[in-house]
């Protein structure tokens, strides 16, 4: 018996699978089209000015911002187990903020 692996379950035709499948879709969308953008920057020498270099920091930034919630929605999606441990909390607690300030939407001090 393996604990700690709950079982997988198969989406019925409630809708679920649509939601499972464009999820997945977007997420892979998001990583790829961040990646391609961060790796065709660092590759061309002549776009790496600070206009391009500020939107490799963005790039990086939404893929450190999908990757924060992505991938607990497609567990949730795929899995009967809606619950989170503490420590997979704080570190979707962290990587959020993370994405949060480095996007600049924070306040600026009074």
């Amino acid at each position: 018996m393996v604990l700690g692996c709950p079982k997988i379950k198969i989406p019925q035709f409630e809708g679920e699978h649509i939601y499972l499948v464009f999820t997945l879709i977007l997420y892979l969308f998001t990583i790829f089209l961040n990646l391609a953008l961060v790796v065709t920057i660092f590759l061309k020498e002549m776009l790496r000015t600070p206009m391009y270099l500020f939107l490799c920091n963005l790039c990086v930034n939404g893929i450190i911002g999908a990757s924060a919630f992505y991938p607990k929605i497609l567990h949730d999606i795929l899995f009967d187990s809606h619950v989170i441990t503490y420590s997979g909390c704080m570190t979707q607690i962290f990587f959020i903020f993370l994405y949060r300030e480095w996007a600049g939407f924070r306040q600026k001090d009074r």
